[in-house]
This record gives C-alpha cells, sequence and structure tokens, in this order.
C-alpha cells in the first residue's frame, strides 16, 4: 500500500469531489450500487504512474475493462475532446471507426467518417455523377478519387466555430486513403453509479493525464472487487458501439501531418472541426421561456388555491381539542346597531347589543385560518430560490465568471446570447441544460451543483 499514492477524489464528474465510504458502509452481502447514501465519502487510491489516453489503450487494450481518473483535464473544440480534471471515468474497450483521408484544392487535409450523413458524388471529366453516400464510394471505387460534397439537406449546415460554411467552398476533394481511428468507450462514475451515456475517448488527446485506479482507502480488496462487479453489472446493460467514434470532419494543419507512416492521423490531434448541425431549431426560443418578467407575471398570475371547507362538527362538544387543527364555523351574528354620540367609553362598557353565548373554549380562534384563506404563502419561485440562493441575484457576467471557474468557459457565450442570469439558472434543470445547451451530463450536474449549494471545485 505504502507504493500507491492517495488522493480524495470523488465519484462525481468534474471537479466535485467526495469523500470515501466508511468501513460499515461495506457490510457484508451489501450491493454497493443500491446504497448511494453510503457512497457519498470515498477515497480512492491511484497508481503513482501518470499515463496519456493513448498510454491506456496500449497498456490495457488487451484487458479492459479498467478504472482512471482524470488528473489534468482538457478543454477541446468538441465535446469528445473536453475533459475535466478529477473525472472518473470506467474504460469498457475500445472502438475503431473507419475514416477516409482527403485533401482539397488549396492543400488542406480533413479526415471523414466512412458513414457520413452527407452524400457524396463522383467527379469524372467535369461531369458529376449522382449523389450516393462515402461508404460506397470508398467499397466500389480504388483509391485515390476526386469527388463533390452534395447539398447538405434541408433544415441542416457545415458549421466551423460560430461560422456556417457554406459547402461549396471545399470544392473537388481529393479521397486519398482509409485509416482506422481509435477510442476509448467509457461510462462516467457517479456517486458510486455508472452514467449510462457513453463517450468515445479519443487516443490523440496529449494533454489529458490520468491515473489508474487500484482501490478504495478503508477498504479490503474483497470489499473494492464488490465495487468494480456492480459495475460490471451495470454496463451488462449498456450498448457498446466498437465502430462509432467521432460524427465530425476533423481538420489537421499541414506541417502536423507525414503521410510516411501508417495509420499516422490515429495520432495526430486535428486543429478544428467542421461539424455537421440542425439550422433550424424548433425548440422554443430560450430568451422568451426564460424572460425575468415574463416569469414574474406568471406567478403573479396564478390564481390562489382556496382551502377546502371545513368539516361539519358539533361546535357545543365539551372536548375544545376535537378539532384542534380546524377552524370552527362562524355562528350567525345579529347586525349591531350604530353606537350613539355619547357612547360609553371601553373602560365604562356595561353591555352591547350583541351576545355571544357561547362558551369561548368551545370556538378555536380564527387566527390560522384566516391566514391559510388570505393565500399569503411564498411563490413556488421564491421557494426555490430559498433552498437556492448560491446563484440567485447573479448577473449575466458575474454568472460568466462561474462558468469560467466551474471549467465550463465553453458555454459563456451561450449563456449571454440566451440572457442567462442567476435567477434563471435557478428555473433550469440537467435535462434542459443538456438539452437546449447541449452539456455533457456530468457537465450538468457540476452546474447545478454550485447552483444549489454554492459548491466550487477546487
Amino acid at each position: 500500500m505504502s507504493a500507491s499514492v492517495h488522493h480524495k477524489v470523488g465519484v462525481t464528474i468534474g471537479n466535485r469531489v467526495k469523500s470515501c465510504p466508511r468501513r460499515s458502509a461495506f457490510d457484508k452481502g451489501v450491493n454497493l450500487g443500491y446504497h448511494k447514501s453510503r457512497m457519498s465519502d470515498i477515497k480512492f487510491i491511484l497508481r503513482p504512474e501518470s499515463l496519456t489516453v493513448r498510454g491506456v489503450f496500449e497498456r490495457n487494450q488487451y484487458s479492459f475493462p479498467v478504472l482512471l481518473q482524470v488528473t489534468q483535464g482538457h478543454h477541446g473544440d468538441i465535446d469528445l475532446d473536453t475533459y475535466s480534471t478529477g473525472h472518473i471515468m470506467r474504460i469498457h474497450t475500445y472502438s475503431k471507426q473507419r475514416r477516409v483521408v482527403a485533401k482539397d484544392n488549396q492543400g488542406r487535409q480533413f479526415s471523414i467518417p466512412v458513414n457520413y450523413k452527407i452524400k457524396f458524388r463522383l467527379s469524372k471529366n467535369s461531369k458529376k455523377g449522382k449523389e450516393c453516400t462515402l461508404t460506397e464510394i470508398v467499397e466500389n471505387n480504388t483509391l485515390p478519387v476526386k469527388v463533390e460534397l452534395c447539398t447538405p439537406p434541408p433544415g441542416y449546415s457545415l458549421h466551423i466555430g460560430q461560422n456556417i460554411k457554406n459547402f461549396e467552398s471545399f470544392g473537388e476533394l481529393n479521397l486519398l486513403e482509409t485509416y482506422d481511428e481509435t477510442y476509448l468507450l467509457a461510462n462516467s462514475i457517479v456517486e458510486g453509479s455508472m452514467d449510462s451515456e457513453v463517450l468515445f475517448v479519443p487516443i490523440y488527446l496529449k494533454s489529458i493525464v490520468v491515473s489508474m485506479i487500484c482501490g478504495m482507502e478503508g477498504c479490503s480488496e474483497s470489499e473494492y472487487m464488490t465495487f468494480l462487479e456492480h459495475l460490471n453489472r451495470s454496463a451488462d446493460a449498456i450498448h457498446f458501439d466498437t465502430h462509432g467514434g467521432n460524427d465530425d470532419i476533423a481538420v489537421y494543419s499541414s506541417s502536423s501531418v507525414s503521410m510516411g507512416s501508417d495509420n499516422v492521423y490515429d495520432y495526430i490531434q486535428p486543429q478544428h472541426f467542421i461539424k455537421y448541425r440542425e439550422t433550424y431549431n424548433r425548440r422554443p426560443s430560450i430568451p422568451k421561456l426564460l424572460n425575468i418578467k415574463e416569469i414574474t407575471d406568471k406567478f403573479e398570475a396564478r390564481p390562489k388555491v382556496l382551502p377546502k371547507p371545513a368539516k361539519a362538527y358539533n361546535i357545543y362538544s365539551n372536548d375544545p381539542t376535537t378539532h384542534e387543527d380546524e377552524a370552527p364555523p362562524i355562528p350567525k351574528r345579529r347586525a349591531v346597531p350604530k353606537p350613539t354620540e355619547n357612547a360609553p367609553t371601553r373602560h365604562d362598557t356595561t353591555g352591547h347589543h350583541y351576545v355571544n353565548n357561547l362558551v369561548r373554549a368551545m370556538v378555536k380562534p380564527l387566527a390560522k385560518a384566516t391566514e391559510s384563506a388570505s393565500g399569503n404563502r411564498p411563490s413556488s419561485a421564491e421557494d426555490v430560490g430559498s433552498s437556492t440562493c448560491f446563484a440567485k441575484g447573479l448577473s449575466i457576467n458575474q454568472l460568466a465568471d462561474r462558468l469560467e471557474s466551474l471549467n465550463l468557459g465553453k458555454y459563456i457565450q451561450t449563456f449571454k446570447d440566451a440572457q442567462i442570469s442567476g435567477d434563471l439558472l435557478l428555473d433550469l434543470n440537467q435535462a434542459v441544460l443538456k438539452e437546449d445547451f447541449e452539456m455533457k451530463t456530468f457537465e450538468a450536474i457540476k452546474l447545478m451543483k454550485y447552483a444549489r449549494t454554492g459548491y466550487v471545485p477546487k
């Protein structure tokens, strides 16, 4: 054990740190996956050696699955290239995605998946051939061969960063050769359980550093093996695509490519990516749904909930506590005559025109019932804010600073475009963040963890 390095790291994603379960959490026969509350204090034991993603593949390709932690993260151009420090992953196996190397008339070099969604046509003697898939072209022709990219389907475009790149700017593409690009197939570990989303981790990532996990502090080897067996059972229900990978076109710098070595593109990190995305988004407009004034008006216009009518009972009961939680009906009273000018002062009052003949002990005061009937209760927005006050009141720019500290800086511009402030963030949830902002599961968890508890990974 002395050769191992003890790290207080979490089973959650990103920089969220949680410590390790006490020995009492591992009762004989306990299935760890069904006792998440006991997994809230984990300390993993890491091997002292640091590895790149490629090193993990070359060392363990015949002995997967393995468990590892990211000790040095990386913020890339796409989600496949972005991983936070502290991210815990289980590597199940690896995939080999078939891709085609291409070069355009400007000398730019590309890598395109053979199952690319946009079709191509052969370019022969200034004549355009019929549209067909890239797979069909590769299977039925001897490379190299010249092709042209067809028009994307209606509602779709090719994107480079924030700008839409017209497909005609590619011109004629010369398909040179095919190769297999390798990815590790991983699942994030969240609070002792495995997330079902499969991550494709490319082995060309050189800036990401990981360490292998070999145990849990305070737990015996058999208890650690029980934890691994639970993860293995969870993996049985997940489909792993061993031919999948990056669906986008990769663009390489000319200086980084050497055509003399085999499968060189498997180990070269692309300069950027050309993304195939929807142009016409049919989702509801985010600014419209998350406008502060509209949210305020919505809560103000909400009809007040009237209390249920009280159950009938005998107000003359001799037991004053029989209906302690219910407001008794008010007895019908006669109108009180208007007082004369010479009405007696309060301390001189000897009588009234109205007399309540009921015994006071038999009628419970109506203070609570009146307060309930008035509808003066906090709105649902206030209820949320009272328990999630860490993001409440943050301006758009202040929230952008928090995103940067959470290593979520790539979403700053998107949040600013949508005018998301701290108050609006509290009205979102993980599903909205993943659907409307295309966040990863662990990124959405990390952001909502901050919004609700103020937790910032250190």
